[in-house]
Parts: C-alpha cells; sequence; structure tokens
C-alpha cells in the first residue's frame, strides 16, 4: 500500500511538472506570436504601395523562418518626387535578431521627417547602433533614393547582396555594386555608394540572401542563376507578379525542407514622370 502511495504521488508530481512546462511552453509561444504581430506590422503591407502615384509600383514579400526574423524592408517618399527603398538583414535568427531589426529599422526611418542625404542617414544609424552594441550584432543594408523625374537612384550598400535590375527588354542581370562593410558593427564602417538609372519599364529587385541561399532536402542552394530565371521568365512589368515568381521559384526549390532563413523581397517598377 505505501509503495502504490508513493507511485501515485510520483506520478501526480511528474504530471504537474509536465503540465507547468506545457504552460509555459504555451505562454511563451503567446508572447513570440505577438512579438511578432509587432514586428510584421512596423512593415508595409498592403499591395500595392502607394496605389496613387503613377510613376512606380512597388511589392514586397516577407516569411520569417522563426515565428519572429531579423529582415526587414521599407520604402517612404521624401517629397513628391523622391523615393526611398531600404532593405536589411540581420545576422542571426529568432528574438535578439528580432530587436536589433526593430532597432535599426527605427534608425533607418525616423530621419525621413528631416532628411539630409543618403550618407547622413547611413552614418548616423550605424553609429548610434556600434555605441551600445556589446553583442556584437550586425546586419547588411542597402538603402536607395529614387528620383521620380529621371529614373536615377542613388544607392549606398553595407554589405547586402546585390540587387538585380529587369531591363525593360526583358532582360536581366544583377547590379555592379560593391559590397561595402557590414552595418552596425563598427562606427567607422563604410557603405559602398553609387548610382544607376532606371529607364521606364525597368524594375529594381531587392532580396535577402535568404532567397539565393535557400537550401533543397539535398543542401543544394537556389543561387543567383535560378534567381535571374524567375525575374525573367516573367512576362510582365508588373512588381507584383515579379515578386510572386520569385517566391514561387523558390518554393519549389525548397520543396519539403525546412525553411533555413528569413526570405524577403522588395521589388520598384519604374514607370517614367506623369
Amino acid at each position: 500500500m505505501r509503495a502504490q502511495s508513493l507511485l501515485l504521488r510520483n506520478t501526480t508530481a511528474a504530471m504537474m511538472q509536465m503540465l507547468q512546462e506545457r504552460l509555459r511552453h504555451e505562454a511563451l509561444d503567446r508572447e513570440l506570436r505577438l512579438a511578432r504581430d509587432i514586428q510584421m506590422g512596423m512593415l508595409r503591407r498592403a499591395d500595392p504601395w502607394f496605389p496613387d502615384r503613377r510613376e512606380f509600383t512597388i511589392s514586397a514579400l516577407i516569411e520569417p523562418a522563426k515565428l519572429v526574423g531579423g529582415d526587414f524592408y521599407d520604402g517612404f517618399l521624401l517629397d513628391k518626387d523622391h523615393l526611398v527603398l531600404t532593405i536589411g538583414d540581420v545576422a542571426g535568427k529568432g528574438i535578439s535578431a528580432a530587436l536589433f531589426m526593430v532597432r535599426a529599422l527605427t534608425l533607418l526611418r525616423s530621419p525621413a521627417a528631416h532628411w539630409i542625404s543618403l550618407q547622413e542617414t547611413l552614418d548616423s544609424a550605424n553609429r548610434q547602433l556600434a555605441e551600445d552594441n556589446e553583442l556584437e550584432m550586425f546586419l547588411t543594408v542597402f538603402m536607395a533614393v529614387l528620383d521620380l523625374r529621371t529614373g536615377r537612384a542613388e544607392f549606398i550598400n553595407f554589405g547586402h547582396p546585390p540587387p538585380v535590375v529587369r531591363s525593360p527588354d526583358g532582360s536581366v542581370a544583377f547590379l555592379e555594386c560593391r559590397p561595402g562593410t557590414l552595418f552596425g558593427l563598427l562606427q567607422n564602417a563604410t557603405g559602398a555608394a553609387g548610382h544607376l538609372i532606371l529607364p521606364p519599364g525597368a524594375t529594381l529587385i531587392l532580396y535577402s540572401d535568404g532567397v539565393t541561399e535557400a537550401e533543397a532536402p539535398d543542401e543544394e542552394q537556389l543561387g543567383g542563376d535560378k534567381l535571374i530565371q524567375a525575374i525573367a521568365t516573367t512576362d510582365t512589368h508588373d512588381a507584383g507578379a515579379i515578386v510572386r515568381s520569385i517566391a514561387d521559384a523558390v518554393s519549389r526549390h525548397v520543396g519539403e525542407a525546412e525553411q533555413s532563413d528569413d526570405i524577403t523581397l522588395l521589388a520598384v517598377t519604374y514607370h517614367g514622370p506623369t
């Protein structure tokens, strides 16, 4: 009888411990889902963006590998003639990457009301991130300002993969740009500046390395060639269709394999001045 009573107590204690662990897990899951909602709420989600503008169309997609992630994109108008585009990718995944992502996005977005220059915006954000970065986290960033009157875009790259340009005739190529250094780690980090001209009908495609490094079940990565192919086979200049074509190509390549990294896309098609 005493042995049965001891067994019952042990079983009850084990069940209580399992229940407590489950409740803690469910509470953590709720907190992570709330954090995801807050994080995604910071990103522009409507598609298309700026539907009243005729000079351009924008489309974007983001799929975190976990409930929260470190990728982000952004786009806003400085004035009626200048559009700012940004994509970033924090090294790592999960909660720490998500928190660093929120801080970086906030710092890059806040100068919109008192814009000085692309260089000043990035230098200031980089300094502030690096000043208080005991964990030595970092990210890659590509930021550009598109002049909607001419199609000329000034850009600065901090370690991000080179964008892709789809020309009006349908030809597709990687943009030639230097990588620059990583963002947010060193206060004197230097990005690689450059410019490009988007003729009417051209599309600029920004992406995170989660796209080209997406792995199939045999661990083969998607790679740059298949990214180019996915863009080239899109028989339209619509930015949304191009984003969907890339996302479909990634999905087919990955198949049943687990998503290994955040996947982010941002495309803008320039239609010319109104």
